[in-house]
């Protein structure tokens, strides 16, 4: 299975940005997040890490670092909260699964979806 994760988890070979401009010289993580290791142990495939609100703190899905999170239903709506690309990239089907974080209720789960933000 494909899955994605918010730029907040630590991938190995790929710097932990959060969305802020000040972590962009930050070198690569050593290691991937547990999270990460548990879900390739059992057989899923990262594709890679997605835009956030900077700081994990965000209802709405800007970002003026790395841009905007938009709806990919509707590019003119937003993807809302903190893990806006983790929302949009499982609304858009580009995975069925992503990793997401909850600091302010940005992540949600509804049982009709096609896929799952967690």
């Amino acid at each position: 299975m494909p899955f994605a994760v918010k730029n907040l988890f630590d991938v190995a070979g790929l710097p932990t940005r959060a969305g802020s401009k000040i972590n962009r010289e930050l070198a690569p993580s050593a290691h991937d997040s547990p999270l990460i290791e548990r879900l390739e142990a059992a057989g899923a495939v990262l594709v890679g890490a997605l835009n956030m609100g900077e700081y994990a703190y965000d209802f709405t899905g800007e970002n003026v670092h790395d841009g905007n999170a938009h709806n990919p239903h509707d590019t003119s709506r937003m993807t809302g909260g903190s893990s806006s690309g983790s929302g949009g990239a499982v609304a858009g089907g580009l995975v069925p699964l992503s990793l997401g974080s909850d600091t302010n209720g940005s992540i949600a789960c509804h049982p009709r979806s096609a896929g799952y933000s967690v």
